[in-house]
């Protein structure tokens, strides 16, 4: 498919009008991925990371980053870039970027002067464009999440999945819950939980009848945890929050939000809500016009340049150009690859569902150390961490669980009276982030050795196979996310991430842990 162009303006002096004039003087030929980007210092008002909203001429994004970590931070293809000026966007300019500059202006030796503007000397890079036909194995949330993306670009998707019908598994979830899970650290789990909960938030408002934006009460589980987050507030850690994001709210107010009589304070995130999951990813998939085949369980070879997917039988279930493996757990069988390199493990859960209703007065949902929810007749409160892809505890002994989790936090109005479970088994990486990207090539590793350790960049992938797996409990929040995320790597455009994050999601991640842990030995 052709290349969708990468224009930026990286705005200084120019205000709208300057840029909406110049906008319209470029001869864009298709719509670019992105028309602007703009760093910018951290603020009360902005957390730190890339801010992305669509205009009408494209995307916009800003990044609230410190100085020294914003030419790291972009990565992709730039091949048009608007300056007012020479200043530090300038290393971001790759070989064969277009650099325009105002008349007289001269970037210095590392450009040369050519009809239309300046670019950088050097080699460019291959250009990468999207496939045209692609498979995604794996109907579930992050399946339908990868269809979307790649149909809305104009790319032939086939589905399949070994179910009897999308969405079963964990994605059969009839009230999942979307909130930002403040924590303390900036570290990378929470950097891409904050952005997914906006992304995810895009989708949700478009498809209003598959969630309830009830807003999130995050409640303190104990006294130990109420006096460490209001200390990391009074402290701004890790940063200052938007009120808009998440605001801290007193006992009583918490009380007022969500009806019942919570005993300690908590963390408010209003533009949160309950998710219709199971809904959410059929009406994605149906949206999508993708052609879906379930009750299917292949293998995958790649012949003649293209992947099949065969039966156990050795029938050819499907062919393309690529494939998206989103399959949870089953996912490192169907890539061909050991634990050693998509080290993904199961973890039973289970939510009890109640036969009455012993919090009437309930008009949020709420989370702490578990999560109670309450849509469309449904009262549920959990989850276990049960470790395999089995039923570890007693029906007893898991009610039990679920109900202490909120034991500490509020009082039911009478005793709850469990009478099923919601379970699925949750796919979870190694270091608990998903996997999101291209995906190793096994046999090209195997007995390869380094003088040193490799960096993720030498290590060998496969043609045309991409991973977008391993979500955990967090697929409602990270999965649209992940998906464009994929997407744009597939096409070798600039990620929505930082470049530093994106690194985390990486499914060569693993692969560069053991080599640095091996000396640079063959690993297998």
């Amino acid at each position: 498919m052709p290349a969708r162009r990468e224009v930026v303006l990286f705005e200084g002096r120019a205000g709208e009008e300057a840029f909406s004039r110049r906008m319209r003087a470029v001869s864009l030929g298709s719509r670019p991925s992105f028309v602007r980007l703009s760093f910018v210092e951290l603020d009360r008002d902005r957390m730190p990371g890339f801010h992305v909203r669509e205009t009408d001429y494209g995307g916009e994004a800003v990044a609230a980053l410190p100085k020294e970590r914003r030419r790291r931070a972009w990565t992709g293809r730039i091949d048009e870039m608007w300056l007012d000026a020479p200043d530090e966007h300038l290393l971001l300019a790759q070989p064969d970027t277009l650099v325009h500059l105002p008349e007289g202006v001269d970037p210095g030796g590392a450009f040369l002067k050519t009809s239309d503007g300046w670019r950088r000397k050097g080699q460019s890079r291959p250009a990468r464009t999207l496939p045209e036909r692609v498979l995604v194995v794996g109907a579930g949330l992050a399946g339908a999440f990868v269809t979307e993306a790649l149909t809305a670009r104009g790319v032939r998707v086939t589905v399949l999945d070994a179910h009897q019908v999308p969405a079963a598994g964990a994605s059969a979830l009839c009230c999942g819950l979307l909130h930002p899970h403040w924590q303390a650290s900036d570290n990378p789990l929470f950097a891409l939980t904050r952005a997914g909960f906006a992304c995810a938030r895009e989708t949700l408002l478009r498809h209003p009848d598959c969630w309830a934006p009830v807003g999130v009460l995050d409640v303190a589980r104990d006294e130990e945890t109420e006096r460490a987050w209001m200390a990391a507030r009074a402290e701004a850690r890790p940063f200052p929050m938007p009120s808009d994001f998440a605001r801290w709210v007193s006992r009583d107010e918490a009380q007022s939000l969500s009806g019942l009589s919570v005993n300690r304070s908590a963390w408010w995130y209003e533009g949160a809500g309950l998710v219709r999951v199971g809904r959410l990813a059929r009406t994605l998939l149906a949206e999508s016009g993708a052609p879906i085949r379930c009750n299917t369980r292949v293998s995958l070879e790649r012949r003649a340049g293209e992947w099949l997917a065969l039966t156990p039988a050795g029938e050819v279930a499907a062919r393309a150009d690529a494939v998206v493996i989103a399959a949870g757990c089953a996912s490192a069988g169907l890539a061909n690859l050991p634990d050693t390199l998509l080290p993904i493990e199961p973890l039973y859960g289970r939510i009890s569902l109640l036969g009455n209703d012993p919090y009437p007065g309930l008009r949020t949902a709420l989370t702490g150390h578990g999560y109670l929810g309450k849509l469309d007749g449904f009262v549920g409160v959990g989850a276990t961490y049960e470790r395999g892809d089995a039923r570890v505890l007693t029906a007893e002994a898991a009610h039990e669980h679920n109900f202490e989790t909120f034991g500490d936090v509020v009082t039911p109005a009478k005793t709850p009276l469990p009478v099923a479970f919601y379970e699925g088994v949750r796919a979870v990486s190694a270091d608990r982030l998903p996997v999101v990207g291209a995906a190793p090539d096994a046999e090209a590793l195997r007995g390869l050795a380094f003088r040193g350790v490799p960096q993720e960049k030498d290590l060998p992938t496969a043609e045309g196979l991409w991973l977008c797996t391993a979500m955990g409990s967090r697929g409602i929040t990270w999965g649209r996310l992940c998906a464009q995320t994929l997407v744009r790597e597939m096409a070798g455009e600039a990620p929505l991430l930082e470049a530093a994050l994106v690194g985390a999601l990486s499914p060569l991640r693993f692969a560069a842990r053991a080599y640095r842990a091996s000396g640079g030995k063959a690993l297998f």
